[in-house]
């Protein structure tokens, strides 16, 4: 180890938070406190210039220890070997915010008095790789797009919602929002794979459209590889906001046969649909969401799209391999409404196979953000509280998906203890999968 020599300004996000067990930081003897300065001399700026620098087989690794001793530490490694820190900010950098100020963007129609972390609009193409985040591209200037070129910051996911440059400005509120086919192409023609969503509104950017935008992106295909079409949603807390509609039964036939038609052609160019309605839209149209084949490996599952006939099918294969028995039990199920005609069809199912085993479906109005908002993501700990006093249960499977993902507390801030005690039940969680349904419902009611 030699001194680092170099001036570097102390930027606190760079601190260590905490060391992988067994892991090269570890093993050179890096500790929470310590500080990453700099990577074969050059300063990290964030999360990607660090992921990007590590990624060799020699490195020079310039610390600051949190007693202030300067080192410089030479380490070779694998290329993708991961040296182990974990950071105190996982960017190591400002999230960078969203300046649009979108008509239907849903953080606005969010009720006051939430969590703060609730109320910030990220448009970080950071986010977009690291995590699959939606972004604009109307936040990025021209060297970041540049730098998801080099670093090869692949796949992007961008919400496109309009090619149509006045209608996009409008729908943003962002004058620069009409470069977006100018901005997409360059990251295609670079080859950065890019995955595109459109928030369809009746009677503002569906039909015509909504065509023109589809025509438009498909010029763009392979590179631009999968597009997902989801309704707009509103909640009751829109005062002051402009007037927006949700879709009716015809409308979202409307779309669904506008994308379907157009997926149709995809696949007799290229072979591959391409564009695909949400699950809402049929759930909406009061239609049957297509078999499993439609959906061509689930690109756009993360947005909504063939989430329901994966976790169907996913349980429909569980249940095949269940032996049946004759033991008794009970269980009772927290739903929204969108999700609860799938799982009623396998809750029946089921019972065929367990006929002395009960359930309990409790499908839970949104009246928290409003009787429009009908997916499990959005159910709150209030709403469920409400419409089950009253009665006495055993224990209760709820959907992980009520929670934020790293802890479990609900949108309205209460945590899956406090809802317990609430309740005077035990509850059970269940994550977003079929096969993991029926094992905790058996798991649960016949043996919790």
């Amino acid at each position: 180890m030699k001194p680092y020599e170099l001036d570097i300004i102390h930027n606190q996000m760079n601190t260590i938070a905490d060391i992988d067990n067994g892991s090269i930081a570890e093993e050179i003897g890096l500790e929470a406190g310590d500080q990453v300065l700099a990577i074969n001399g050059k300063q990290i700026l964030d999360v990607i210039d660090y992921r990007y620098s590590i990624s060799n087989e020699e490195i020079l690794l310039s610390i600051q220890k949190k007693d202030g001793e300067l080192w410089d530490i030479e380490i070779e490694k694998d290329v993708e070997e991961d040296l182990g820190i974990n950071f105190l900010s996982p960017l190591l950098d400002n999230q960078k915010q969203c300046t649009n100020n979108c008509i239907f963007c849903f953080i606005d129609q969010m009720p006051p008095g939430m969590r703060d972390s609730l109320y910030i609009k990220d448009d970080d193409s950071r986010l977009s790789f690291l995590q699959g985040n939606y972004i604009t591209l109307t936040n990025v200037k021209e060297e970041d797009l540049k730098r998801i070129v080099e670093y090869k910051l692949s796949p992007i996911n961008v919400s496109v919602h309009t090619t149509n440059p006045e209608l996009r400005v409008k729908l943003l509120k962002n004058r620069f929002a009409g470069e977006i086919l100018e901005r997409i192409s360059y990251l295609t023609k670079n080859r950065i794979t890019v995955n595109a969503q459109i928030v369809a509104i009746p009677g503002i950017n569906d039909g015509a459209e909504l065509e023109r935008t589809l025509e438009d992106l498909s010029n763009l295909y392979p590179n631009l590889s999968s597009v997902a079409v989801v309704p707009v949603g509103i909640t009751k807390y829109r005062e002051n906001l402009p007037t927006l509609n949700i879709f009716t039964k015809e409308e979202a036939k409307n779309v669904i046969d506008v994308v379907c038609q157009f997926s149709q052609k995809m696949k007799k160019m290229h072979g591959f649909g391409w564009v695909y309605p949400s699950d809402e839209f049929f759930l909406i149209a009061e239609e049957e969401i297509p078999e499993s084949e439609f959906y061509e490996g689930y690109p756009q599952y993360e947005n909504g799209v063939g989430l329901l006939r994966s976790f169907y099918d996913e349980a429909i294969e569980e249940l095949e391999n269940v032996p049946g028995g004759e033991e008794k039990g009970s269980v009772t199920l927290i739903t929204s409404e969108y999700p609860s005609s799938c799982l009623k069809n396998l809750l029946n199912l089921l019972q065929k196979k367990y006929p002395n085993l009960n359930y309990d479906l409790k499908v839970i109005t949104n009246s928290f953000f409003g009787n429009t908002v009908k997916v499990a993501g959005l159910l709150t700990a209030k709403d469920v509280l409400e419409q089950l006093k009253g009665g006495t249960y055993d224990g209760i499977i709820v959907p992980r998906v009520m929670f934020r993902q790293d802890k479990f507390i609900t949108l309205d801030d209460m945590t899956l203890k406090d809802l317990e005690e609430k309740l005077s039940c035990p509850i059970y969680t269940v994550e977003n999968n079929g096969a993991s349904f029926i094992r905790k419902i058996l798991e649960v009611g016949l043996n919790g």
